[in-house]
């Protein structure tokens, strides 16, 4: 991670730290790749942006973000809960001004699920599909409404994957570092044509702009990922980017896996079992077994549920056991 962060600062060293992630988005709007973008800030964070904001040649709008917005989500009740205590701003930003009011009010005042995806330059198939799939329901044992988990819909459409799609990094910790996806929507498949144009225009972007972090990201977003639906899992470890992502990871015989690096959880937030310093693993018909330097863990399908293995390198998305 240090690596990173080196490398994050040499690219990155002149743009606010909040931005950093929101790079693609902001300056695919800047470059009219896309109409518009929001992005949501804690409200001491906005000061240090205004000034990047306006070098952009961006028009803006600034909304609080009420607290009662952030009790549902896919989020634990507890992470929502945590995230409601902080003070929160929404910034839609657009090349015009007309597009920028537009877009909130099509979020805060008519909260159209469609025309907001639409305006934001999602693919019509994407925006429908989320549309189609997304729903709250009541959680007894939570006491807590629940969003579907859009990750895993979207998962569980796909037989082929993309790596220009994979937005699977973007809860992580090495978010913060720079632009860890190439889109900012839940794709309806991990192979969505529309999608993977979006992906690639913006990768573009960070060829001219940010080769440094380019040749970062490429290996980043081409790492196989195993990811596990929290469909069954207790309301603490509800987390819909659940998973590893296995930076540099040897597959053998398509079982086993072993890396220099440590695998890279995809949520910055605690995973039901330990998911810190994996280097190894292997996939059997009851689990996986997984290795760090200082423990063996069989994660049990019974306890954890059956995860699915992206290869972004050969396209293939299948779900365990093989």
């Amino acid at each position: 991670m240090s690596s990173l962060a080196a490398i994050s600062q040499a690219a990155f060293g002149d743009i606010p730290a909040p931005l950093r992630g929101w790079l693609l988005q902001l300056h695919g709007v800047a470059e009219g790749q896309k109409p518009t973008c929001r992005l949501t800030l804690l409200y001491e964070e906005l000061p240090a942006c205004l000034e990047y904001f306006q070098s952009l040649g961006l028009e803006m709008l600034i909304d609080e973000l009420p607290s009662d917005a952030l009790r549902f989500g896919p989020q634990s009740p507890k992470l929502r809960a945590e995230m409601r205590r902080l003070k929160h701003v929404r910034v839609y930003l657009a090349r015009s001004w007309s597009d920028a009011r537009d877009l909130y009010r099509a979020e805060a005042k008519a909260k159209d699920y469609a025309d907001i995806g639409l305006r934001l330059g999602y693919p019509v198939c994407c925006v429908e599909a989320a549309e189609a799939a997304d729903e709250m329901t009541w959680n007894i044992e939570a006491q807590e409404w629940r969003q579907t988990n859009l990750v895993a819909v979207g998962i569980e459409a796909s037989t082929r994957a993309d790596f220009h799609c994979n937005h699977l990094l973007i809860e992580s910790t090495i978010a913060s570092f720079g632009p860890v996806s190439c889109i900012a929507h839940y794709p309806c498949r991990l192979d969505c044509e529309a999608s993977s144009k979006i992906g690639e225009a913006a990768l573009s972007i960070a060829s001219r702009r940010w080769p440094l972090w380019h040749e970062v990201l490429i290996p980043l977003l081409k790492a196989p990922v195993l990811y596990w639906p929290d469909t069954d899992w207790p309301p603490d470890f509800w987390q819909e980017y659940a998973g590893l992502a296995l930076l540099g990871a040897t597959m053998r015989d398509d079982r086993t896996w072993s890396s220099e690096r440590a695998a890279l959880p995809l949520a910055s937030v605690d995973l039901p079992f330990p998911s810190q310093g994996i280097t190894a693993g292997s996939l059997q018909d009851g689990g996986v077994l997984v290795q760090s330097p200082t423990a063996t863990l069989h994660l049990s399908f019974d306890l954890f549920g059956k995860p699915w293995l992206i290869s972004w390198e050969d396209g293939t998305v299948r779900r365990l056991p093989l």
